[in-house]
């Protein structure tokens, strides 16, 4: 998926692979936050913007 594979920093390729996938994203969010709202997020609304890598979030009836 990243065309780019050169590894920048020691924890490149972890963060990679937590923030290319919506399932391992959604867990690292809710684990790290501890927040009510993140158990809110459903997997099926995240979008991938590929640079910077990101997830945002869907909201009903927003483009």
């Amino acid at each position: 998926m990243l065309k780019n594979r050169e590894v920048h920093h020691e924890h490149d390729v972890g963060y990679k692979h937590i923030f290319l996938h919506k399932a391992t994203f959604l867990e690292f969010l809710r684990s790290f936050t501890k927040k009510e709202w993140a158990n809110l997020i459903k997997e099926e609304d995240l979008i991938f913007i590929m640079y910077p890598v990101r997830w945002t979030i869907q909201e009903e009836g927003i483009a």
